[in-house]
């Protein structure tokens, strides 16, 4: 099928599950802009300046652990979005650039064939070699030089920007080659197995298990939770971790350990309380009645009433609690 290159770059980051643009448009990037200003499954935003641009991609991919894309022009263009990408790459942040380039015929790396070894500093009009500047704070930047190989570079950009310890990866453009159409049924892809080759092996499990015995028997265990557990999407079970710790009191009172936590992580939370507070009394103020049945006592408050039972009883004599129930598990008794 045939398709503009800057299309085909738009689906690429929508397929990947990219919702999110910033960019700051300009003449070197004008194809990759209404590409991705009109593609239907990306939203743009548009900022007054690239720094402002990349440290929004940065800061979405902090909070959410979701890649947002950036796009920017050639030249002062890419050079302004430098600062975030800094950020990104200091903290171990992934980032998807993608900037605009003159045509690559007017460029000074086409250029050198033709000067005879003679480095020339630019050739097109508002020229710049952004991907030497960016190679020391991205895990992969290259210029696109033929366009048929525009499957393998994002293959090989996204792969890096996810994969092992994330960062900034950065792709630069020739206009001409963004505007230009290409046959995507014979694009040669990219094999990540020799890069992931070089990435450091997975902890063994008997280091897991020194870990964890040293936890156990530290008297007054401090977890200083660094941001690679959210950036590995471990946030979820350090959340259950950090809820379902032992506490040194006979009572323990906890007001909805399960909010912001999926079922999975729930059932989690339920059972290490179960294991590790088997010793003492917990008071779980929940609405999440599914976990109901689990518990040796329920205390039901309703219009001033309050009724104590097991949760059998509560689902036979009072009507308000079956209905909330059967409301959370489609109906099922679960008993």
């Amino acid at each position: 099928m045939k398709q503009r290159l800057a299309d085909y770059v738009a689906d690429f980051l929508a397929a990947h599950g990219v919702t999110d643009v910033f960019s700051v448009v300009g003449g070197g990037a004008m194809h990759l802009n209404d590409a991705l200003g009109h593609h239907p499954a990306l939203h743009v935003t548009y900022n007054h300046h690239e720094q402002a641009s990349a440290i929004a991609a940065e800061a979405y991919a902090r909070i959410d652990n979701k890649i947002a894309a950036l796009c920017v022009t050639t030249g002062p263009g890419g050079t302004n979005a430098l600062t975030g990408v800094v950020g990104g790459w200091l903290d171990s942040i992934p980032m998807f650039v993608i900037s605009g380039q003159v045509r690559y015929d007017t460029t000074a790396r086409y250029a050198a064939q033709f000067t005879d070894g003679l480095p020339l500093r630019a050739v097109g009009d508002q020229e710049y070699d952004i991907t030497k500047s960016v190679a020391h704070m991205t895990k992969y930047a290259t210029m696109l030089e033929d366009p048929n190989q525009i499957r393998y570079v994002l293959e090989k950009a996204w792969h890096l920007a996810t994969t092992g310890r994330p960062g900034p990866v950065w792709i630069d453009i020739p206009v001409n080659y963004q505007g230009g159409y290409i046959e995507t049924d014979s694009l040669p892809g990219y094999d990540p197995a020799q890069d992931d080759a070089r990435l450091p092996p997975p902890v063994d499990d008997a280091t897991v298990q020194m870990v964890l015995e040293k936890i156990r028997n530290a008297k007054r265990p401090v977890f200083h939770a660094g941001y690679g557990i959210r950036l590995s999407g471990g946030q979820a079970q350090r959340l259950a971790l950090a809820r379902t710790l032992a506490h040194p009191r006979p009572v323990l009172v906890l007001d909805d350990p399960f909010s912001a936590l999926d079922r999975n992580t729930e059932d989690t939370v339920f059972a290490n309380l179960q294991e590790y507070a088997k010793d003492k009394v917990v008071f779980l103020i929940s609405h999440r009645l599914y976990h109901f049945p689990q518990m040796r006592s329920v205390i039901f408050m309703e219009d001033g009433k309050t009724t104590v039972g097991t949760h059998g009883e509560l689902m036979a004599s009072v009507p308000v609690y079956r209905q909330l129930y059967e409301s959370q598990t489609g109906g099922q008794t679960h008993e």
